[in-house]
């Protein structure tokens, strides 16, 4: 019976022993954990470093994109009009124009919010009783790369948003920082403060237009008039020129300008007819009391259609009046001829005469001018205006009428060209453009170059045989050199002073306030050079420019076609020199235009 029990007992034993064995063999043994690469302080630094990249990397991304938005917005506003009140006697001109204010706070409210609606669009807005809540791109970005970062970090001080506090905190800081920088109310604002800008416009001057006067100017409109009303002035209508003050005017873009309107209250003429402002323009260049440069007169290309017609106000209440739209006469103050050139007045004389579009009589027209000085540092001012006065003739307008648009400024309808000092606006981006037809000789009529292209051009060979005949004529008349110290190379450079809209000099590529500094590696410093290097090199085939255009260096290319090769005859180049041609060249070699 004992014996049972023990082996009972060692049987119970061995099955114990035997299933512990069975499960040993069953079950994979336990791994321990593997040992980590860096500590979980170490471990946070880095993701913390890989936050601080990226949301730094995220915040300049959409600082630019704001700052784009506010300078568009900027942009936007700057090219809008201003309404003008013009303070005459007259009741009428005090309160005209209640339609032009209600489309320019119109303007104002669509490019305002245009601009707020796509800043919104990064930033978000709250629930108001008018919107829903937007969550914006920024907060949404901001938020994801938090968790992407930090969302599989094991270490101490866990976020909400990822596994390290550190890295929420640092997406929330970026979010609150970048919508500060947005300032939704600030654009607002911006479109509160043009809103309330309104040019006033004080009356200068004034003539009353006499029958006596109008009959030897414009006897088709004399023999129209209509009779005097009863105890009405004898008068035929009445001249009058409002303009800002010269230091606290209003401004254009890069322009130290002001602004003038001309207006006409007609008494006597036949209403049914139409009418339009005319407005001729002369410019000239002064220092040390001289005038050294004088450019004519001209259709003023300052005008909206460059045509010298003014647009007319079409708010008036009284159907007497004719006005012109508040227009601008500026210098561009950030052409390349205000940092080439120090210490001198640019002169602008004005006519601005009414017209009969029907007939081309000139009804009378008004003198007037402003000057912009620069002083020795490159600081621009404009004077206060001349005392305006009465053209009973109005010559100069009745001229530019008779020769045409074409033949007074070749540009009329073109748009501002990148070069142009008298420009108003802001100037489009450089680009290749169609040359002129231009009389060859002969009887032929054909264009000077191939192609032109900003950088390169390709001069055919009946453009060089035409300018070689007229290359006197170019170099002295409409290139208008003249040698000057440049500041920047420290060194004697060829300025080229005005390129007109159609001079052949423009279709080889050059510009008003060019500097010629070198030509295929030879440098130029004056007329001299220029002209001897062309003495001693008559059949290159390519000729590289190097100049400077507002500041920057540039690089014109030639290639010339139809040069003749060794030994064979060039053809006759004879050109008649002028007194005008000789003058200007016994200038620029014996007087030596470095002192201009």
């Amino acid at each position: 019976m004992k014996l049972d029990t023990r082996r009972a007992g060692a049987a119970l034993g061995l099955l114990v022993l035997a299933s512990c064995y069975h499960a040993s063999e069953l079950a994979p043994p336990q791994q321990a954990p593997p040992a980590r690469s860096a500590s979980y302080a170490a471990e946070k630094r880095v993701l913390i470093e890989e936050m601080e990249r990226r949301m730094n990397e995220m915040t300049r991304r959409y600082q630019a994109e704001n700052t784009g938005i506010r300078e568009e917005l900027e942009r936007g506003l700057a090219r809008l009009r201003p309404p003008a009140r013009l303070l005459a006697v007259e009741r009428t001109f005090r309160g005209y124009g209640a339609a032009e204010h209600e489309r320019y706070d119109a303007a104002i409210d669509r490019l305002v919010e245009d601009a707020v609606a796509r800043t919104e669009i990064l930033v978000g807005r709250p629930r108001t009783p008018e919107q829903e809540a937007l969550t914006g791109a920024i907060e949404l970005e901001a938020l994801a790369i938090a968790a992407e970062v930090g969302g599989d970090a094991q270490g101490a001080g866990y976020g909400l948003i990822s596994g390290v506090q550190e890295v929420d905190e640092r997406a929330l800081v970026t979010i609150e920082l970048l919508q500060g920088f947005a300032d939704v109310p600030g654009l607002r604002d911006l479109g509160a403060l043009r809103q309330r800008e309104v040019l006033e416009l004080a009356e200068r001057f004034r003539h009353d237009l006499m029958a006596e006067e109008l009959a030897g100017s414009a006897p088709a409109a004399s023999a129209a008039l209509m009779p005097p009303q009863p105890n009405a002035p004898a008068r035929v209508g009445r001249f009058l020129l409002f303009q800002t003050d010269a230091l606290e005017g209003f401004r254009a873009p890069e322009q130290d300008s002001l602004c003038t309107a001309v207006a006409f209250q007609n008494e006597r003429l036949p209403t049914e007819r139409r009418y339009a402002f005319l407005q001729g323009l002369r410019l000239r260049i002064v220092r040390g009391g001289m005038v050294v440069e004088d450019f004519g007169w001209r259709l003023d290309p300052g005008t909206p259609g460059r045509d010298g017609r003014l647009e007319l106000q079409q708010d008036l209440a009284d159907p007497r009046f004719l006005a012109s739209c508040v227009f601008v006469p500026g210098v561009d103050a950030s052409h390349a001829l205000f940092q080439q050139l120090r210490d001198f007045t640019i002169i602008c004389d004005y006519k601005t005469g009414l017209i009969d579009d029907a007939s081309g009589e000139v009804i009378g027209s008004l003198s007037w001018q402003t000057q912009w000085v620069v002083s020795a540092a490159g600081h621009v001012r404009v004077l206060p205006f001349t005392p305006p006065s009465f053209d009973a003739g109005g010559e100069v307008i009745r001229d530019l009428l008779a020769r045409g648009a074409e033949a007074a400024f070749p540009a009329a309808g073109r748009q501002p060209a990148p070069d142009d000092l008298l420009s108003g606006r802001v100037p489009p981006a450089e680009q290749a453009f169609t040359p002129l037809p231009r009389d060859l000789g002969d009887g032929r009529t054909g264009t000077l170059v191939e192609s032109t292209a900003p950088d390169l051009v390709t001069v055919k060979a009946e453009g060089r045989r035409y300018l070689l005949r007229n290359r006197l004529r170019l170099l002295t008349l409409q290139a208008r050199l003249f040698s000057y110290i440049d500041g920047r190379h420290k060194r004697r450079v060829l300025g080229i002073l005005h390129v007109p809209e159609d001079s052949p000099v423009r279709d080889l590529g050059f510009r008003s306030g060019d500097a010629l500094l070198a030509i295929n590696g030879i440098d130029i410093r004056d007329f001299s050079d220029l002209w001897s290097y062309f003495a001693e090199h008559p059949r290159e085939t390519r000729y590289e420019a190097h100049i400077l255009r507002n500041g920057a260096n540039r690089r014109l290319i030639f290639a010339v076609q139809g040069v003749p090769g060794e030994g064979e005859d060039e053809e006759s180049s004879e050109e008649e020199v002028t007194d005008e041609i000789a003058a200007r060249l016994q200038q620029l070699f014996e007087t030596g235009a470095g002192d201009f």
